[in-house]
């Protein structure tokens, strides 16, 4: 997904409920949660979402990779040992 994509294009296309108020684009969402521009291969997770810095450069995130994170439920079961094959990513 492109960095540029405005908020509440994403808030359509993912069901979610990000505000505008303070940043108009994904990419500046998550740069202002965290403070920092993030590097390439890293990620963060942001409520429901799972944010993966594709490209970018020293000034702006260009590319991400977006995913709905594990609910807890998910997750619990892979602390169980429950259905561990089927919830890797």
């Amino acid at each position: 997904m492109r960095a540029l994509t405005g908020i509440e294009q994403f808030n359509e296309a993912f069901g979610s409920n990000f505000s505008d108020e303070e940043v108009d684009t994904i990419g500046g969402l998550v740069t202002h949660r965290f403070g920092r521009v993030l590097h390439r291969g890293e990620k963060v997770r942001i409520d429901d979402f799972v944010f993966e810095i594709l490209r970018g450069d020293a000034r702006q995130i260009h590319v991400l990779f977006v995913r709905r994170a594990p609910n807890v439920l998910q997750q619990q079961h892979r602390v169980d040992g429950d259905d561990e094959d089927e919830l890797r990513d």
